[in-house]
């Protein structure tokens, strides 16, 4: 099921874990810094006073005195310092990072770390939590062992069934990996007080398991904007499930969809005004 890391790895991966904290630890002290300070002149006295300035909101801390300048001189300096120490400590985490990297430790996706680094940056950490195979890789790193394939290769969208009472489905564009991603077996784990809304693409969801899965009473209701077949037939059981509601595919009345619909037609008509090849073109 796991295998231990050596030695050095689990040296590498203490040494990144305690520089991480430190930096954490500049960040936090750094954030005290945010914003400016500047002097500013107001009155027929032309009396400078002392400006704070955070998020384009500006704050007066009095006029100038030896303890506004003391103020500004010692914000300036901490500043710089703090700046200057998290810029160092960034430098350093990114060679641990490269080191990590060739050492195989921690192996959480790109895309995920990104993503939890925008979340960190903007404060909300706390309102956020991480389940299912990223949340492993992070539980192996800690362990000092390599989970085995098996276990890490979890289905991390069955977490949401039994546990979400409301569960929306949007989606850009129809994938491979996504066309048929609820079937009967994830509909049979939702709960029967669940509501599930799709205004994506019909394809994502197994319209007959669907039908059967509201008659089962699992999900106990859902919305459906999106047809296999639009309009339905008017023989298609899905108008008469009293637990589903159903929309005319109205989902994509939205500005910007009309906005790109607006400049496509204009394009369109002014090359055939002008005799010039038509840029969208009908395709039967």
């Amino acid at each position: 099921m796991f295998q231990d890391i050596s030695e050095s790895t689990a040296k590498q991966y203490i040494d990144a874990a305690q520089l991480w904290d430190v930096l954490q630890d500049a960040e936090r002290r750094s954030a005290k810094y945010t914003g400016s300070m500047y002097w500013r002149k107001t009155g027929a006295a032309k009396t400078e006073y002392l400006i704070k300035e955070l998020k384009g909101i500006e704050k007066s801390l009095g006029c100038r005195s030896s303890d506004t300048e003391h103020i500004i001189a010692e914000f300036k300096r901490n500043k710089a310092e703090s700046t200057e120490r998290v810029k160092a400590l960034r430098d350093a985490m990114k060679k641990q990072q490269r080191v990590n990297f060739a050492l195989r430790i921690g192996r959480t996706p790109n895309t995920v770390i990104a993503v939890l680094n925008a979340i960190a940056d903007a404060g909300i950490s706390d309102h956020f939590l991480v389940i299912g195979t990223n949340a492993l890789y992070a539980y192996e790193t800690h362990a000092g062992v390599y989970l085995s394939g098996d276990i890490t290769a979890t289905k991390d969208f069955d977490f949401l069934w039994d546990s979400r009472k409301h569960l929306s489905l949007v989606s850009k564009d129809l994938e491979f990996n996504t066309k048929g991603l609820i079937g009967a077996e994830e509909l049979a784990m939702m709960r029967p007080d669940a509501i599930l809304v799709n205004t994506s693409r019909s394809a994502l969801i197994d319209t007959q398991a669907l039908e059967d899965a509201l008659t089962a009473g699992r999900p106990g209701q859902a919305a459906i904007d999106v047809f296999d077949i639009e309009p339905p037939s008017r023989e298609s059981t899905l108008r008469t499930k009293a637990n589903l509601l159903t929309t005319p595919h109205l989902g994509f009345v939205a500005e910007p969809v009309f906005e790109l619909f607006s400049k496509g037609i204009t394009a369109t008509l002014e090359a055939w005004l002008n005799q010039k090849p038509i840029p969208y073109p009908f395709e039967s």
